[in-house]
């Protein structure tokens, strides 16, 4: 099975969906524990039967930044059961934990965005990978680390040097005008997948050893918003999100170390 989400989700209720391989969604289950979410984007499992889901953190078509758009969700799974075990307020700790390190690189990022956007999760030897569509850094995609979990989720604040940049990558095509934009983050192989969005493409991106993406499929007309590893060896699947009332679409692909 492949657990979904959606970032609309009716009366901003936090549920999760189960699908089979054949892509048919199977189940419908609530987080219990939260009494609502608004606009989930990433996903990631973590160590044990523990997953981490982060909301967008940027503003509504409205202008508004409710605490529900702003969270970061530590989840426990019991089979098809999903419990609360953490939530904090990750977009005022940011800012907060900014403040106080003024004068670090991610400081600096995060206290000149005016509306951040985060799109891609991914968790890496017992920390958190932040994959950010917007804002860009001099054209780069930012990804941030964010350690001390354990700390984090018990006095829900960011401690002292816990945050740091983990990549800054210019997504962009050979011969594209402009650079795409981070929507997706896994680890497949020991190598860290990012998925990227511009109008009417995507593409899918690894990271070498020397921590610079490399091209490795482009998907014209489609807009991948997730990725996960596949149930074969060296499988992948790339979920689609069509927007508007088009349906969603999945593909599973081949990526040969």
């Amino acid at each position: 099975r492949y657990l979904l989400l959606s970032d609309d989700t009716p009366q901003k209720r936090p549920l999760l969906f189960l699908m089979d391989a054949s892509g048919r969604v199977t189940d419908e289950v609530q987080i219990q524990g939260l009494k609502k979410v608004n606009d989930l984007e990433a996903i990631a499992p973590g160590q044990g039967n523990r997953l981490y889901l982060a909301c967008s953190q940027n503003r509504s078509r409205k202008g508004k930044l409710k605490r529900s758009r702003r969270l970061l969700l530590r989840v426990k799974r019991q089979g098809k059961r999903f419990f609360l075990a953490g939530e904090v307020d990750l977009h005022t700790q940011l800012k907060t934990a900014a403040q106080r390190e003024a004068l670090s690189p991610w400081a600096k990022f995060i206290a000149r965005a005016q509306d951040v956007d985060v799109e891609g999760l991914a968790f890496s030897e017992g920390a958190l990978l932040l994959g950010y569509k917007a804002p860009l850094l001099d054209g780069r995609s930012v990804i941030l680390r964010l350690e001390q979990l354990e700390a984090l989720f018990k006095k829900r604040q960011i401690a002292r040097g816990a945050v740091s940049i983990a990549s800054q990558l210019r997504l962009q095509r050979r011969g594209a005008d402009r650079p795409e934009r981070l929507s997706g983050l896994t680890h497949h192989g020991g190598r860290l997948l990012i998925t990227s969005t511009a109008e009417g493409q995507g593409s899918l991106w690894r990271l070498t050893w020397a921590n610079t993406p490399e091209l490795v499929r482009a998907f014209d007309g489609l807009r991948p918003e997730g990725l996960a590893p596949g149930a074969g060896a060296g499988q992948l699947i790339v979920v689609f999100d069509q927007g508007g009332k088009q349906a969603s679409r999945f593909t599973l692909i081949k990526v040969v170390p």
